[in-house]
């Protein structure tokens, strides 16, 4: 069974060499994201729910730390960040 995404590697491939190999990479991220991700819910499966809150609570603990100290650079503006928008997510995380 030929993959669900062969039409947009093709499309992909179409674009030139950069953009394929840029792709390429992505895919491979991707794989590897969603490998860990079948990982870590393996591991969180076997654990007490009690742990899991306590443990879910300390990442987004974490993360309104850093969201709330994130200094927003010209990088982060390009891709559509704000002071204000980090703010909200982490108004978000702590809610």
């Amino acid at each position: 069974m030929p993959d669900e995404a062969d039409w947009l590697d093709d499309l992909m491939e179409a674009q030139g060499t950069q953009v394929a190999a840029r792709w390429s990479e992505i895919r491979v991220k991707t794989r590897e994201w969603t490998k860990q991700t079948e990982a870590r819910n393996a591991f969180h499966d076997g654990l007490p729910l009690e742990e899991v809150r306590r443990k879910t609570i300390g990442a987004l603990d974490k993360a309104v730390g850093v969201l709330s100290n994130t200094r927003i650079d010209a990088e982060l503006r390009a891709h559509g960040w704000s002071k204000d928008f980090a703010q909200g997510l982490a108004a978000e995380c702590s809610s």
